[in-house]
């Protein structure tokens, strides 16, 4: 059955069952390196094969931009319409005419931030130059005085949850708008059937719901004092809201979630769309673990941080990863000395996921190569004690950060080099596996994959 209908099976379907293979074989430890091998062997030519450089290095050196389209519109708390409008990014130069689509929201506790937030606007630069078309939506907030004015009246956590409410159903409609366009014409030239959501802070709270929060029965075991959730449900339009662009799914293929957080992971059942988390174990905005999301540094609603997230996917079966930033408060991943592990930590996550049957690799008109966006590996994959050469161009600054990443997000090798320079790295105490090169200069980076075979 399994080779029967083997064309059916995701990549992550294949990796879970070859991680329970690899538990049969522990029990017989001579094969067990074996095992690893192969399996490491396995995936790296899957999904070199199927992506190529795409996805995961930044082979598109420039990025265009179309900014403040409007997706649809709604009633804020205050009774305020508000226009809901985003920024598209996407590769400059770039043929395909079939994109995984990311949209991302910005954070801000949900009475700040727009689609020009620092953070978010550098995330989608990132990922269109790796081949990604990308939307940096707003969504309706609220403002300081309302929000200050339900703390004083004892109905901020009421006021929050009405909120979310809101901010997910508008991601919703940025969903089914893009889904519209595919259907009418695919301006855009995004894949429908590959469109990922995340977010950060409040924005990460944002996507995660619209992921997994879809029906009456996600209510079943979930309890928070003075709130009854249909009622707030309901007064918003129900689960898709009244945003705009009815009739089309708003469905995805899987989540980023940076510092965000669930109401309860009983939202999460099993079959649900993969997910990718980074989160600073020292979090005082939205908590690792369960807590309170706070607002002005006062609680405001009890939530599932990322650690639960993942504990709950791991019983699920729900392919997921977490990069948890020790010791470090809140926005952890947007420090600029993690950036680069964080843009390469959930680029290997959605590497595994994006379909590419639509890719021809080798043939991308106007895409400068991985060498020439910044960083060369020879030889990779690399053998047991083989000297890997690393070379790098394209960077502006003198200096180039070379930093190497194992497949838990540690930081297990750096130096510095000089750009336009060629260094050279041992492997001779790495075990076998898939690692991570990244380059930087501070202003441009750029990642490969490395495999060290045995």
């Amino acid at each position: 059955m399994l080779c029967t209908h083997r064309e059916n099976l995701s990549k992550f379907g294949l990796y879970f069952f070859f991680h329970q293979s690899a538990r049969i074989f522990m029990k017989h430890r001579l094969l067990l390196p074996v095992c690893v091998l192969l399996c490491n062997l396995f995936f790296t030519n899957l999904l070199f094969a199927q992506c190529g450089d795409r996805y995961m290095s930044p082979i598109f050196s420039s990025v265009t931009t179309v900014a403040n389209v409007q997706y649809g519109s709604n009633i804020t708390a205050e009774g305020q319409n508000k226009i809901l409008q985003f920024d598209f990014y996407e590769p400059q130069g770039d043929t395909l005419s079939a994109r995984p689509l990311i949209i991302l929201a910005h954070g801000g506790t949900f009475v700040a931030g727009d689609e020009n937030s620092a953070d978010i606007v550098f995330l989608c630069q990132e990922f269109a130059k790796r081949g990604y078309a990308c939307a940096s939506i707003n969504y309706r907030l609220l403002s300081t005085t309302y929000a200050i004015t339900a703390m004083l009246s004892g109905q901020l956590t009421n006021v929050f949850f009405d909120e979310v409410v809101k901010a997910v159903t508008d991601m919703r409609a940025a969903i089914r708008y893009f889904r519209q366009d595919a259907a009418t014409g695919n301006a855009y030239r995004i894949d429908p059937n590959q469109i990922f959501v995340g977010g950060a802070s409040a924005g990460a709270i944002t996507a995660i719901h619209a992921a997994y929060l879809s029906s009456e029965s996600d209510f079943d075991n979930y309890t928070l004092a003075g709130v009854v959730p249909m009622d707030y449900i309901n007064s918003n339009g129900g689960f898709e809201g009244t945003s705009g662009n009815a009739g089309y799914s708003s469905a995805v293929s899987g989540i980023i979630n940076l510092c965000g957080a669930l109401g309860s992971v009983t939202f999460m059942q099993a079959g649900e769309v993969p997910v990718v988390s980074l989160h600073g174990d020292a979090d005082s905005v939205v908590p690792y673990g369960t807590g309170s999301a706070n607002a002005f540094g006062i609680p405001v609603i009890q939530v599932d941080g990322s650690l639960i997230v993942h504990q709950r996917a791991d019983e699920l079966n729900i392919p997921n990863d977490l990069l948890t930033f020790p010791g470090e408060d809140h926005m952890a991943h947007d420090n600029p000395a993690n950036r680069p592990q964080s843009v390469a930590f959930i680029t290997n996550f959605l590497y595994n996921l994006v379909d590419c049957s639509n890719l021809q690799v080798g043939i991308t008109p106007a895409v400068h190569t991985a060498a020439q966006a910044g960083i060369a590996l020879y030889p990779n994959p690399a053998g047991y004690g083989t000297e890997v050469t690393l070379s790098f161009t394209g960077f502006g600054n003198q200096q180039v950060t070379v930093q190497l990443y194992n497949q838990l997000g540690q930081k297990i090798w750096q130096t510095n080099a000089p750009a336009g320079s060629m260094i050279t790295m041992e492997t001779a105490n790495l075990p076998a596996g898939m690692y991570e090169v990244i380059a930087t200069d501070g202003k441009q980076m750029s990642s490969r994959k490395l495999m060290v075979a045995r």
